[in-house]
């Protein structure tokens, strides 16, 4: 038994001293180092842009981590990545465009996202009237040369060539917004408003990020020579900054007064304090890990530099995002070889310790042998059923007929997910559980997430399930339902179990249900207001065949020339208001178009002249190319269609420095085509589709853009019916338009030529006033009966007259006679309106 005691001391000693070799493996062992010093290039001057350093030197982080940091001012000029790889400072401060330089063959690595949205924004003064991308065109922009890759990108999404733009140099001096030097300035979001609010200068702000350009702010990076060299100084002084950063964010007020006691005065406290609460939305420290590194966002933001041309297709991020994980190679070797050694250390003790006790050990296991049998067999049957139900929930998770996903709400991270929430995303499954959730989600996705969780950590009670926008990794949008089981401990929400369904075809397709409704709707209300016209045109019919017919009558009676004169003006007005009432009820009832042969030109000429008052001071343009025939359609239609394209032509210019409208007419593979184009203000692609939609305008409380002169307003149901016009006449209406350059409508109507038959030109020879007809009158107006009565009775005509003044009396009549004609009235008083007396005329008489 000695000599197993002394085997047993032998054993341990030299475990102890096997331990104790292994501890200098590390390149940077735990033994006490000399303070090192190195140097942070900071991006700016000093601001609170730069807190979490101040903090980390301030709070002792850094000298903790066995670091002296010495903090390098910026200036405007100077390429930052440069002052890094030429060792003028060990780490640095920059943009996304870090991953430019990388792919330059510049060895640069980006250890942490400090900012997680780029504080770049546009400023206008708010006299300018310049709110949107579009408005900047032909404006004097300052940007830096190279650089506001977020600015550059935003104007690619929303489609405005960089030669549209008038591009100044920086002077990054705000006096030169403020003096109308340029129209827009570009800057961070953290300070400039601020000066802009001390100066009492009304602003605008232009955010990229508003229009789909979510890059990342400033980040922290060093060089691959010096990951590789201090691996454990990289780590160190990385958790040493962030460390530094959280106290800086939770302690805003305690920094602006070390920065103006320490490093600089040149900005006053409530700008710094300003900065501060800006930085708040841009680090979102409450909700996502101070420096959390997205790969996808950053697969994101080098996409958008392809799409720039600025990256090449065949990129790389690999070497590009920093990994604290790795271990030299000669570390790994020396870890081997004491490994092995240690290894043939235990196999040769063992044996020896293992002869010694094998005679003891025999005897205990024969008698544990069968407990042992037994309690094996008990935890394999255990481990069995516990696998088989872990089988069955996860076939159960993955196979389900719905996206499921785990949360962190502590970490704020996903812990696991399904293959359905990965197809609704795009994501594999190791992209999608190395995410913060917020990176799934739109910007109002972001906002009520958010607010949900903050809300649910106060315990306010809010429903399981939501709906929100979700983007995939292709960019697209698609809109799910989350029903959440939340997990608490010890009564703080913890986490989530969320199944997702996505939902986007069900919201498209209930879009599409209102749409449809709501055409419906319009096309009951025109109907109704079609029934509506109808009436009226009967009633206001009646008043201008009163007066038509008394001024015939009066005409063929007057002598005096000029009461003659005045009378026939009255006679073709009166015809003009029928005409106008006629189409006034085509207008409102959809029917048939009344077919006639018509020159276009002539036509168009028409409306300019009705439109003459509105088309002054503009210049306008008529090119009529020869040998248009004649058209064959309603006129009526025609002209409303031509009204309304050439007024919203008169309204797209009103803003315009030098309006003009240019109108072609031609002929192009048997269609008859005329074109309408102004130099006004366009229409965005993404009203297009929209312009023939009953209800749409751009004008009135509509015009978001300033691009109509105010007082100018829209019904909504102009180009409704100009669409329908040209569609039931068998043409096609086209459409050419760019925001801020101007419209251009192309309208097709088929040539259709009229050629008559042989017993049509017959008739036509044979037709001859008639004269001494017997003619049934049914008009329960007496005024008009009168006229009529006078006119048909009266020479040359000497027609014989009776007259009808309700339907019953037309009946009555036509049964007791014989008559060659009959005149009737639609809408009569009593039961039996014209169209009962008609239907009784064709079954009493089928000639």
């Amino acid at each position: 038994m000695k000599g197993i005691e002394s085997l047993k001391k032998l054993f341990f000693l030299i475990l102890i001293i096997w331990f104790a070799s292994l501890v200098p493996v590390s390149a940077d062992s735990t033994t006490e180092k000399p303070v090192e010093t190195i140097i942070l290039q900071l991006k700016w001057f000093h601001q609170f842009q730069f807190a979490g350093y101040y903090a980390a030197i301030e709070k002792k982080y850094y000298a903790d981590a066995g670091l002296k940091v010495i903090l390098k001012e910026g200036r405007p000029g100077v390429n930052y990545s440069d002052e890094v790889i030429s060792k003028n400072a060990d780490y640095g401060i920059e943009m996304p465009i870090l991953l430019l330089e990388r792919h330059q063959g510049k060895p640069v690595v980006v250890l942490a996202a400090i900012f997680q949205h780029s504080p770049e924004i546009m400023l206008s003064r708010k006299d300018s009237g310049i709110t949107s991308p579009h408005d900047l065109i032909g404006k004097k922009i300052m940007l830096r040369p190279h650089g506001n890759i977020e600015s550059r990108a935003m104007f690619y999404n929303e489609g405005i060539p960089v030669e549209k733009l008038n591009i100044i140099n920086h002077s990054w001096n705000i006096s030169d917004l403020i003096d109308k030097n340029v129209d827009a300035f570009s800057g961070y979001i953290t300070d400039r408003p601020f000066m802009l609010q001390e100066r009492e200068v009304p602003y605008n702000i232009i955010r990229p990020l508003t229009y789909g350009v979510d890059f990342y702010g400033d980040c922290l990076f060093t060089t691959q020579k010096e990951i590789d060299k201090h691996p454990q100084r990289v780590k160190a002084f990385l958790d040493a900054s962030i460390k530094g950063w959280n106290y800086a964010m939770n302690h805003p007020v305690e920094i602006v007064n070390l920065i103006l006691k320490q490093y600089s005065t040149r900005l006053s406290k409530e700008a710094l304090l300003f900065e501060a609460d800006a930085m708040q939305e841009l680090l979102q420290p409450k909700f996502i890990e101070i420096g959390h590194i997205n790969p996808g966002r950053w697969k994101h933001i080098a996409d958008t530099f392809v799409k720039l041309k600025m990256l090449s297709p065949a990129y790389s991020l690999e070497g590009f995002l920093y990994d604290p994980t790795p271990v030299s190679d000669y570390a790994k070797a020396i870890k081997i070889v004491w490994i092995l050694v240690g290894v043939v250390l235990l196999i040769i003790l063992s044996a020896m310790i293992l002869f010694l006790f094998n005679r003891k050990l025999a005897n205990q296991v024969s008698d544990r042998t069968a407990h042992l049998s037994l309690e094996i067999k008990e935890r394999k049957q255990t481990e069995a059923a516990l696998q088989e139900s872990e089988k069955k929930y996860r076939q159960l998770f993955m196979n389900a007929p719905a996206g499921i996903y785990e949360i962190d709400f502590e970490k704020i991270r996903f812990t696991s997910v399904n293959d359905i929430m990965c197809q609704y995303s795009g994501y594999s499954e190791k992209e999608f559980l190395s995410m913060n959730p917020l990176d799934l989600l739109t910007e109002d996705g972001k906002n009520l997430y958010i607010g949900r969780l903050e809300k649910l950590s106060i315990g306010e009670k809010l429903s399981d399930t939501v709906e929100y926008n979700v983007i995939t990794k292709d960019g697209q949008e698609v809109c799910v339902l989350l029903s959440n089981d939340y997990i608490y401990k010890n009564g703080k929400l913890t986490g989530a179990r969320v199944v997702a369904h996505n939902i986007t075809d069900r919201k498209k397709a209930e879009e599409e249900k209102i749409k449809a409704q709501k055409i419906a709707g319009e096309h009951k209300k025109l109907a109704l207001v079609g029934q509506i016209a109808g009436k009226m045109a009967h009633d206001f019919n009646n008043i201008l065949g009163i007066i038509m017919g008394n001024a015939e009558l009066s005409f063929l009676d007057c002598k005096d020339k000029e009461t003659k004169k005045t009378l026939k003006l009255i006679f073709e007005q009166t015809i003009r208001g029928k005409n106008l009432t006629k189409n006034l009820v085509a207008f409102a009832k959809d029917q048939e178009p009344k077919q006639e042969f018509f020159r276009i030109n002539e036509k168009i000429d028409l409306v300019l002249s009705l439109l003459k008052k509105d088309l002054e001071g503009i210049e306008l343009i008529k090119e009529d190319k020869p040998g248009v025939p004649e058209l064959l359609a309603d006129p009526g239609m025609i002209e409303h269609a031509l009204v309304n394209i050439i007024q919203n032509s008169i309204h797209a210019i009103s803003l315009s420095e030098h309006p003009r409208i240019m109108i072609k007419t031609y002929c192009l593979d048997d269609n008859i085509c005329f074109e309408i184009e102004d130099n006004g203000c366009g229409i965005a692609q993404e009203h297009l589709e929209k312009i023939y939609e009953p209800s749409f305008t751009l004008k009135g409380s509509k015009d978001v853009s300033g691009a109509y002169k105010s007082g100018i307003k829209g019904t909504g149901y102009g180009m409704s019916n100009v669409k329908k016009y040209i569609e039931l006449h068998k043409g096609t209406l086209a459409v050419e338009s760019e925001f801020g350059s101007g419209t251009k409508f192309i309208i097709s109507l088929p040539v259709i030529k009229k050629e008559l038959t042989r017993k049509e030109k017959t008739e036509l020879q044979e037709q001859k006033i008639n004269f001494d007809k017997y003619i049934l009158l049914v008009e329960d107006e007496q005024a008009i009966s009168g006229v009529q009565y006078r006119i048909l009775s009266q020479e040359p005509c000497s027609h014989r007259v009776d007259i009808a003044n309700n339907g019953q009396v037309a009946i009555d009549l036509f049964k007791r006679n014989k008559y060659d004609l009959v005149s009737l009235d639609y809408i009569l008083p009593g039961e039996i309106n014209g169209m009962d007396v008609y239907h009784h005329i064709r079954e009493t008489n089928k000639t």
